[in-house]
């Protein structure tokens, strides 16, 4: 599969807590009396007068996670509730997305970093750490590039700055207008497990796509893309401690063999994570639902240990992260 349709389609990622690495602050210790993670709140803020919606919960250092191309802020919700109870963990839904408001502009990636920037401001967060997928996770490598001084930590989740293998029958698939697309971007989403795809489960998509109302959105983003914009050859100067996580990307732990949507080649891999669904097959989740595992030290410890991006490129390996 392509480069993209798999991150933009499969869309729902749960951040599960994995044990801690050397050097790296513990987690609290998970016991039975353990509270329940705090509620999850909607909430909306102005920026330039337009409404951005957003879910937040808990406190602490702030977490921002942002969704994929089509997505929302809900698809973070059980990203949240396994992080908010150590961390303030903001979810929005970018502009011209979810129940944000979608002015009818020019859209490219650099309209997503500038809203992410003056949101911030808004919510009064000087610095945060960001959590992106797909198109999420460019916004959040371009916005580390940009402002390298409000970045604390990057979690990269099949995606980068790189330029996409986006062809013209992928591009197609997400910005879908018909039951058949829907039905079409499932079956590139889930290549590897093709009883996922089914009628009901296109209908579904497809209506949603319908109230979101960002096709509009994505068609304006796609031609963006088409002119070379939200591109960058080179993420060495992002200082922020960096983990790239890729679903059915490269195989890392397996030489390589691809096993599905390709993880950028410049990437190397002894800097990347490969996510894979449970071996029974079950997420603990929405349909369609592959948990990824962030540690939790990667967002909540103090060590300043885990190399910026600057350090880990590699000139064997075609300047990678």
């Amino acid at each position: 599969m392509r480069l993209g349709a798999h991150a933009a389609a499969a869309g729902l990622l749960s951040l599960l807590v994995a044990p801690p690495g050397p050097g790296a602050a513990p987690p609290p210790a998970r016991t039975a009396s353990r509270p329940a993670a705090p509620r999850i709140e909607n909430r909306t803020a102005s920026v330039l007068g337009l409404k951005i919606h957003y879910l937040q919960s808990g406190r602490g250092a702030p977490v921002v996670l942002l969704h994929g191309t089509g997505g929302s802020a809900d698809a973070w919700r059980p990203a949240m509730s396994a992080l908010s109870r150590d961390l303030r963990v903001i979810a929005p839904d970018q502009i011209g997305f979810g129940a944000s408001d979608k002015p009818p502009i020019d859209y490219t990636p650099g309209t997503l970093v500038d809203f992410l920037g003056m949101f911030l401001k808004q919510l009064g967060i000087d610095r945060a750490s960001l959590v992106g997928h797909a198109t999420g996770a460019r916004v959040a490598c371009l916005f580390a590039l940009a402002h390298p001084d409000r970045v604390d930590r990057l979690v990269l989740i099949s995606g980068t700055a790189y330029k996409p293998n986006l062809d013209q029958e992928t591009l197609a698939a997400l910005n879908f207008s018909t039951l058949a697309g829907a039905r079409r971007l499932l079956e590139l989403a889930y290549f590897d497990d093709k009883a996922r795809v089914t009628d009901a489960l296109a209908s579904d998509l497809f209506s949603k796509r319908l109230r979101s109302g960002s096709s509009f959105t994505i068609g304006r983003l796609e031609e963006s893309y088409s002119r070379g914009e939200g591109y960058v050859d080179d993420l060495s100067p992002i200082q922020a401690p960096t983990l790239i996580l890729w679903a059915g990307g490269r195989d890392c732990a397996d030489g390589g063999r691809p096993t599905g949507e390709a993880a950028d080649p410049r990437i190397a891999p002894r800097h990347l994570r490969a996510l894979r669904p449970p071996a029974d097959g079950r997420s603990g989740g929405p349909p369609g639902a592959r948990p990824a595992r962030v540690p939790r030290q990667a967002l909540t410890s103090q060590s300043r240990q885990r190399e910026p991006a600057r350090r880990v490129v590699d000139k064997s390996d075609s300047v990678a992260l």
